[in-house]
């Protein structure tokens, strides 16, 4: 990437230690009722390094790349863990960081997607393209707000244990926002579209966009005249896109090996029941139902070759996400999930593309089972906390009245505890779906993937 000499990287360590080089590329046009309100383009790249040293990380990181720089970051980190070494001496099992790529491992990525450069006009036409399209055919919608973000990583990673990978991961999304009003107060819903690849590689089946376009109209003018939703205990249907954010943020976040000392789920609890026998969960590395993820891994950063976790399989907990430390500590192998998405942070353990296995429960006959209850479609955000208590926001649903749709609702919430909600999942669809432009913000934001069917099940839903 930085035609940096490997060989003269790696004669410059003395301990277990990782290089990583990044170059982050980030451009975004924002589209206000068809007025470019945005337009920029930033790169931000640098270098960092990791060395362990007796039970203790030693870090640093530098923006310049050359190679004198690099030498530089590793003797800081070097020193950095001698420095921790002799202050906060810590008592661990020892740590022996294996050569998990296999030894000499040299691989590039293969992943077959658009690399051109992103064009400019290209893209705000395509933008006010669809502000014109929803301006003209759908006139009580006030304003039109597009924001494309084109993001692409370009990764070295460089290992003591003889690792070496080189990687590009690029992402397209489209968020549109939709703004009526009601009684003088704004009524809103949006939505993200797109994912792995350029511009052309998501954006190319115009009917198809079209569609999706209409479909969230729709939902805009039955939110215009929607109701509240009553709050307390409800059997409710969670759209695939609301139910894929669950299963990061509700499900994963407790079966990432760094929660175990204060999570529900202990290292014990391998091999028990902890949800119905309907689900399996799986973080998948790079491929998944034959084709590409949508943030394939295929080396983390630590330089593990990635592989599936299964975390749970019909019900039963099989194993939890790791990076190669915990791994070592809990007599396991790690699979490859310790991540990061900016040269000035050490990689944290992380999902990559974590999903709800589908089934073949179909979505209406799970409406057709509720007598009084929610179909909640479009989520906002989630958050889970160490007690395994989340919270989920809702902007775009329907009540479900005697097995049939009935209003829609206003923003509201659902909340819960994790293992109750395991518990409670009783239907899981066969219509698997992906979210566009999932982001998981454990420490810094990090691009992940996210995908379930639709699911039945009980939470606490917020409202009147």
């Amino acid at each position: 990437m930085y035609g940096v000499n490997i060989d003269n990287i790696k004669s410059n360590f003395s301990k277990y230690t990782e290089v990583r080089i990044e170059k982050n590329s980030q451009y975004k046009i924002s589209i206000v009722n068809g007025i470019v309100m945005i337009n920029y383009k930033n790169i931000n790249s640098g270098v960092n390094a990791r060395v362990y040293d007796s039970g203790v990380w030693g870090f640093a990181a530098n923006w310049d790349v050359s190679e004198e720089s690099i030498q530089n970051v590793i003797r800081k980190a070097e020193s950095n863990a001698l420095f921790l070494k002799l202050k906060t001496p810590r008592k661990v099992e020892k740590f022996d960081p294996k050569p998990y790529c296999n030894d000499n491992f040299k691989r590039q990525s293969s992943l077959k997607v658009s690399q051109n450069v992103v064009n400019k006009k290209q893209c705000t036409d395509f933008g006010k393209n669809i502000c014109a399209y929803i301006k003209s055919k759908y006139r009580d919608i006030g304003n039109v707000i597009i924001d494309m973000l084109y993001e692409n990583t370009e990764k070295e990673i460089i290992c003591s244990d003889n690792t070496y990978w080189y990687g590009i991961l690029p992402r397209t999304t489209m968020n549109i926002s939709l703004i009526t009003e009601k009684d003088g107060k704004p009524i809103e819903i949006s939505k993200k579209f797109g994912g792995l690849g350029n511009i052309q590689d998501n954006f190319n089946e115009f009917d198809k966009l079209y569609k999706d376009i209409d479909v969230l109209c729709k939902y805009l003018i039955d939110k215009k005249n929607g109701v509240y939703a009553k709050s307390g205990e409800k059997q409710c249907v969670l759209s695939s896109y609301v139910s894929g954010l669950m299963a990061h943020e509700a499900i994963g976040h407790m079966l990432e090996a760094d929660t175990i000392m204060n999570g529900p789920f202990k290292f014990d609890s391998i091999g028990k029941k902890i949800a119905n026998s309907k689900l399996t969960l799986v973080d998948f590395a790079h491929t998944a139902f034959g084709k590409n993820c949508p943030i394939p891994i295929y080396v983390d950063d630590e330089g593990t070759k990635c592989e599936d976790v299964i975390a749970i399989e019909n019900g039963i907990l099989k194993e939890f996400m790791c990076n190669k430390e915990m791994a070592n500590v809990l007599g396991i192998k790690p699979k490859g999930n310790a991540r990061l998405e900016s040269f000035s942070n050490d990689p944290v353990i992380s999902m990559r593309n974590t999903c709800i296995m589908p089934s073949d429960d179909k979505v209406g006959d799970m409406i057709a089972s509720i007598e009084d209850g929610y179909y909640l479609i479009i989520p906002t955000s989630a958050q889970v906390d160490i007690n395994s208590q989340f919270i989920t926001g809702i902007k775009c649903g329907y009540e479900i009245k005697n097995g049939k749709i009935g209003s829609a609702i206003l923003n509201t919430s659902i909340s819960g505890d994790v293992k109750t909600f395991l518990n409670s999942i009783s239907m899981i669809g066969d219509d698997f779906k992906w979210l566009n432009g999932g982001i998981c913000t454990k420490k810094i934001q990090m691009r992940v993937g996210m995908g379930s069917p639709s699911i039945k099940c009980t939470v606490n839903i917020g409202g009147v």
